[in-house]
């Protein structure tokens, strides 16, 4: 049997077995094969023509996508461009050729270029424009080549143009999300007015600063001559001593100390500012610290007698320290101030130096009052700083505390203020030990006024005691 048959059979369900056994059922198994084909071809055409249908339908979808996709494009451009052109901020996109595809009208303004210039020549040209156009070329084309030579992320510079114009200018890479540089998008911003504004207020800040400076020191000047008067007058009338009473004598000397305590903030106002300055010279030597602590205490033996306080003083034996020695001691006299306000009636100050670690020397000056709450220990320092929580609450109420601190660190050393068993408040001053070079010839302090320490009482000094902070 021809094969074809075969296949027909076998598609009509039928077999070499199941041959039909007459012509009638002959012809019935023809038509059967000839409905097979007619159904076939028609089934040939539908899917011909369904697939004629899906083709042209692809095809208008596909032109319908890319329509659609090129009008997105077009707005997404269309919006770019206007908030770009909108930005008061110079806007510059350059790919990873460094040709510029994107630029706004602020940056036409800015680097007087025209976008004839940018459509008609060479990135490199017009490159070379804007390089001429900068106060430091040289370094405007090194920025240039660091960012896209050195694959830099981000950049913050500032540029300044010959006509003077002060940039801004901010610079980020556009990166793939695989890290692959597709070039740079740079901002650059006028600020030549907010940083002529900054440098003239800062003039006119320091005008008015040395105006405020001057006009101190004017009358800083006429009352320090005022307090000296008075303190030599009350000087030459302790001296005639015999011709007054005790209670007389009690109270010149209160007068006498009140006018020495005057002259040293009046020395404290006007250094300060000459060291928050830096403006202040040391005459740096090599001062023994005993002559240092015994000068300061001195001068107060009538003031502790008067108000029941004990002192002792243990300073010696220990190297001399690098320091100017007025200044120091006027750090010694201001904390003695505070010392002898807040040590209550029966109570001792003690004052010690003793040698420490890393070639430094500590001068201690302890005292039997309340302590410092540790929240204020810092505060004290500062200017106009005052304690909050204690009965020191109106301790360093001016510049005292501060021109100590102030004053210490000039001498490369520093100052804090600590509890200690013995004395509650103690406050430490840290100073290195004198070299061979320690003493700089030549160098002229701003020196106090010779009566801060020369016009203290002349009392008897007993001898140093023995009590070690």
């Amino acid at each position: 049997m021809h094969a074809l048959l075969k296949r027909q059979l076998k598609h009509l369900g039928l077999s070499e077995d199941t041959l039909p056994p007459d012509p009638a059922a002959w012809r019935a198994l023809l038509a059967r094969v000839d409905a097979a084909y007619a159904q076939a071809d028609q089934d040939r055409y539908t899917l011909e023509r369904s697939l004629d249908i899906s083709s042209n339908e692809m095809q208008e979808l596909y032109a319908d996508l890319e329509r659609s996709s090129e009008t997105a494009l077009a707005q997404s451009v269309a919006t770019l461009r206007a908030t770009v052109e909108a930005s008061e901020d110079a806007v510059l996109a350059i790919d990873e050729r460094r040709d510029i595809v994107l630029f706004n009208r602020r940056y036409l303004e800015l680097w007087s270029i025209t976008a004839e210039q940018i459509a008609s020549s060479p990135s490199d040209e017009v490159r070379r424009l804007a390089v001429a156009r900068c106060k430091d070329p040289t370094g405007f084309r090194a920025l240039i080549d660091r960012l896209y030579d050195g694959q830099v992320d981000s950049s913050h510079d500032e540029v300044e143009l010959v006509d003077g114009t002060i940039l801004e200018c901010s610079s980020r890479a556009v990166l793939m999300p695989s890290g692959t540089a597709l070039g740079r998008v740079w901002f650059m911003r006028d600020v030549t007015q907010a940083r002529r504004a900054a440098a003239e207020h800062e003039a006119l800040r320091r005008e008015v600063d040395q105006f405020k400076l001057e006009m101190t020191s004017l009358v800083v000047h006429d009352l320090k001559n005022v307090m000296f008067i008075i303190s030599a007058n009350v000087d030459t009338a302790i001296e005639i001593g015999d011709r007054t009473d005790a209670d007389q004598q009690e109270m010149l000397g209160d007068a006498r100390d009140a006018a020495a305590r005057a002259i040293r903030l009046i020395a404290n106002l006007m250094d300060v500012a000459r060291l928050e300055a830096s403006a202040m010279k040391l005459d740096i030597a090599a001062v023994d610290p005993a002559k240092l602590c015994e000068s300061a205490s001195k001068h107060r033996v009538s003031q502790l007698r008067s108000r029941g306080i004990a002192l002792a003083v243990d300073a010696g034996g220990v190297p001399a320290i690098a320091a100017d020695f007025e200044i120091v001691q006027r750090v010694i006299d201001n904390v003695l101030d505070n010392a002898v306000r807040y040590t209550p009636s029966g109570g001792m100050i003690g004052v010690a130096a003793t040698e420490v670690a890393d070639g430094r020397i500590q001068i201690q000056i302890g005292n039997t009052g309340r302590p410092i709450p540790v929240e204020d220990r810092t505060r004290i320092f500062e200017k106009y700083g005052q304690a909050q929580k204690s009965d020191h609450s109106r301790m360093n109420s001016g510049l005292g505390l501060y021109f100590c601190r102030l004053a210490i660190e000039a001498h490369g050393g520093r100052m804090w203020v600590e509890e200690r068993p013995d004395f509650p408040t103690t406050f430490v001053i840290e100073l290195p030990i004198a070299t061979a070079a320690s003493h700089v010839p030549g160098v002229i302090t701003t020196r106090l006024p010779a009566a801060s320490r020369e016009n203290y009482p002349r009392d008897s000094w007993p001898p140093p005691g023995s009590l070690p902070l």
